[in-house]
C-alpha cells in the first residue's frame, strides 16, 4: 500500500437477501484487518453458484438500506453494472482503474479460499489478489504454508477469526416463504423491502 492508498476491504456475493451475518462479517473485517471501511459488492451473475432469485435492483436496494446507518460499510454497484458472469479479476482490475487511491482486501471463507485456484483466470488473480481469510469455529485452519502452497502471496494475506452470527439467505427465504417474522435476522429496512416487493414467497432452498 503506497501512502496515497487506503485499505478497503471488499465483501463479495449475490445478498439475496442481505443479512446481519453478512453486515457484522463486514464490521469486523473492517475493524481487523485495519480498513477504513468494506464495500459490499452484489454480484449480477455468480459464476458459481445458481442465479439469485431477487433481481438486481432490488438486492442492490436491500443493501443500500442495509448500510445507510452504519459508519464505514458502503455498497459497490461494479459488478451489477458489468454484462455477463461477475468474476472477482474483473472486479478487482476495475477498481485499480477506478479508485487507484484504494487497495482491496477481498474477504473469503477459509473453505472458499482453498479453491481459488479453479477461479477464473486464477493465475491473474492471485498475482494482484489481497486476501482476508475469514476462520471459522469447525473449519480447519488455514496458515501461511496453504496460502503459499495455493499461489497466495503470505505478506498479501490474513487470516482473521470473525464471529458473526449464524445467519443464511437460504434461511430468510425460507421464512418468508413459510409467513413467519425475519426479526433478527435482517435489518428492519431489509424486511420492509421483502414485504413490500413480495420478494421470496414462494420457497427455494437455493
Amino acid at each position: 500500500m503506497t501512502r496515497e492508498q487506503r485499505r478497503v476491504c471488499l465483501l463479495g456475493g449475490t445478498f439475496d437477501p442481505v443479512h446481519l451475518g453478512h453486515l457484522a462479517l463486514a464490521t469486523q473485517a473492517r475493524d481487523l484487518a485495519g480498513a477504513t471501511e468494506t464495500w459490499l459488492v452484489p454480484a449480477r451473475v455468480p459464476a458459481l453458484r445458481a442465479e439469485p432469485i431477487a433481481p438486481a435492483q432490488l438486492r442492490l436496494a436491500m443493501l443500500e438500506a442495509a448500510v445507510r446507518s452504519i459508519p464505514g460499510v458502503k455498497v459497490s454497484d461494479i459488478e451489477l453494472r458489468r454484462r455477463g458472469q461477475s468474476y472477482t479479476i474483473d472486479t478487482l482490475e476495475g477498481l485499480r482503474s477506478t479508485h487507484p487511491e484504494v487497495e482491496p482486501w477481498w474477504i473469503l471463507g477459509a473453505d472458499a479460499a482453498r479453491h481459488l485456484p479453479e477461479w477464473h483466470r486464477s493465475a491473474d488473480l492471485l498475482a494482484i489478489l489481497n486476501l482476508v481469510v475469514v476462520q471459522r469455529a469447525g473449519v480447519a485452519r488455514f496458515d501461511d504454508g496453504e496460502a503459499r502452497s495455493l499461489g497466495l502471496a503470505p505478506e498479501r494475506t490474513m487470516v482473521l477469526d470473525l464471529t458473526p452470527p449464524a445467519v443464511s439467505a437460504s434461511d430468510v427465504r425460507l421464512r418468508v416463504a413459510a409467513g413467519k417474522p425475519v426479526t433478527g435476522l435482517v435489518p428492519p429496512a431489509v424486511a420492509a423491502i421483502i414485504a413490500a416487493s413480495g420478494l421470496y414467497r414462494t420457497v427455494s432452498m437455493r
